[in-house]
Parts: C-alpha cells; sequence; structure tokens
C-alpha cells in the first residue's frame, strides 16, 4: 500500500435508544414517509401514460439513512448543553425529517433508455400542464419533502375554516390609513379568498425554498412555526410540547 493510500473502517453506531428515539417511533416516521411518497410518486405516475415506460422506487436503505441523520441532528440538540430539552417537537421533528429526505433523496424516476423526459405522453383524459409534471419529477424529493414537512404538523384532510371564517379573519385585517395627500386607503393585511388558497401559497412558497434555497433545519422549524401562528389551522399546545410527539 502506497503512503497516500489510506483504510477506512466503518463502525455501527448506536443512534436508537429506550427513551424518546426508539425503535418503534423509528419505524413509525419510516411508515409515515413512505406513505407520502406513494401517494405523490403514484399520482405522478397516473398523469403519464403507460407507453413512456416511467417508473419510480423508493431505497428503503436510503430512507432509513434520512431517518438516522435526522434522528443524530435531534440527538445532538436534545444533549445540548446548557439548553437541555427533554425531546424534539413536531416542529423539529417535521423539519430534520424534511431536511434530510432532500439531502438524500431516496425517489428515483425510472424511464427507458433513450427517453427524453420533456417528450413523456401526458395520458389519455388527463388536463394536466406536462411541462410542470416534468419539472415536479424532476424536483420529486423536494414535493415529498414538503409534504412530509406540513402534513406532520397540519391536517390539510380537515376543513377547519369555511369560506365565512376567511371572510371574518380578512374583515378583522383590514386596516385604514391615509397617504401623503391625506386620502384614505385600505390596507388588506389578509388577500386570500379562503384558507385553502392560503394553504397552495404556503406550499408553493416551501417547495422553492426545498429546491432552490440553500437550508438548514433550523429555517424550516421556524417556517413551519410562523405559518402555525395564522388562525386557520387552529393548532393547539400540543405541537409546541416536548413531552410526547
Amino acid at each position: 500500500m502506497h503512503n497516500s493510500e489510506k483504510s477506512v473502517f466503518l463502525t455501527p453506531v448506536q443512534i436508537l435508544h429506550d427513551d424518546f428515539f426508539t425503535q418503534e417511533r423509528s419505524d413509525d416516521w419510516k411508515d409515515f414517509m413512505g406513505r407520502c411518497c406513494l401517494r405523490i410518486c403514484e399520482n405522478f405516475k397516473s398523469n403519464i401514460d403507460v407507453v413512456s415506460g416511467v417508473e419510480y422506487f423508493l431505497s428503503i436503505s436510503i430512507l432509513d439513512e434520512v431517518v438516522g441523520d435526522a434522528v443524530i441532528g435531534m440527538n445532538a440538540i436534545v444533549n445540548k448543553t446548557p439548553h437541555h430539552i427533554e425531546a424534539p417537537n413536531a416542529f423539529k421533528i417535521a423539519a430534520y425529517l424534511s431536511y434530510w429526505f432532500v439531502r438524500n433523496k431516496p425517489i428515483i424516476f425510472l424511464y427507458p433508455n433513450g427517453t427524453d423526459l420533456d417528450s413523456i405522453v401526458i395520458a389519455n383524459g388527463k388536463k394536466i400542464d406536462k411541462n410542470m409534471l416534468v419539472w415536479q419529477i424532476k424536483h420529486v424529493n423536494e414535493i415529498v419533502a414538503v409534504d412530509i414537512a406540513t402534513t406532520l404538523i397540519f391536517d390539510f384532510n380537515n376543513v377547519v375554516c369555511k369560506k365565512s371564517d376567511c371572510k371574518r379573519v380578512a374583515k378583522n385585517n383590514i386596516v385604514k390609513i391615509k397617504n401623503e395627500l391625506g386620502i384614505k386607503l385600505i390596507d388588506k393585511r389578509f388577500d386570500f379568498s379562503d384558507f385553502d388558497e392560503l394553504r397552495k401559497v404556503i406550499t408553493k412558497k416551501l417547495t422553492y425554498f426545498f429546491t432552490y434555497r440553500v437550508i438548514t433545519p433550523k429555517i424550516i422549524e421556524h417556517i413551519l412555526e410562523g405559518y402555525a401562528f395564522h388562525p386557520a389551522w387552529r393548532l393547539t399546545g400540543a405541537h409546541w410540547s416536548t413531552k410526547e410527539t
């Protein structure tokens, strides 16, 4: 062996324990991320004609690494002195899992050799923008990571506020001001027709950050916390708790 060559030995590191980061909780996180992947990837695939031969693959071994890296990061915070905490709350868990999902990219879309992804055939009867679908396939890991982060915090399947509630919030967030000429103007602090529109804006903004910006778990955590303050989500203190998550 030349002097410039070095041997590297890998030793398994025990990252799970019987306190908070248990095997059961780790498996639950993997199952949850797997369901997020399945829902989104199957939706993308259903929009593509079978003649394109497009498939997707989720690497379970890389998904294990996602959870492992997230646990190592959260463990460092839990054991940090002098700012010790009992356990990470929902925001930290969502932030670390989604961050490492983007970093490790466990999903890949597969298509025949020589296939031009930009020339895929849209399935019959599907009214969808092909350019947008191609972009989503190329950035599927970022899109799934956004889904992981948001669905861990928000219950999008439950209608928490109707349009009438949205109008009431908008009405209570109107400020009358005067410009330099003394003319009264109305400043709308809330400019959405309903809360579903707000949800779509939140999702698009997070997708942009996950795809094009340098992010960290702390940044993701603070973004989610900021969104959670909005009355639309009616979150309880349980999301901030570090005792049971």
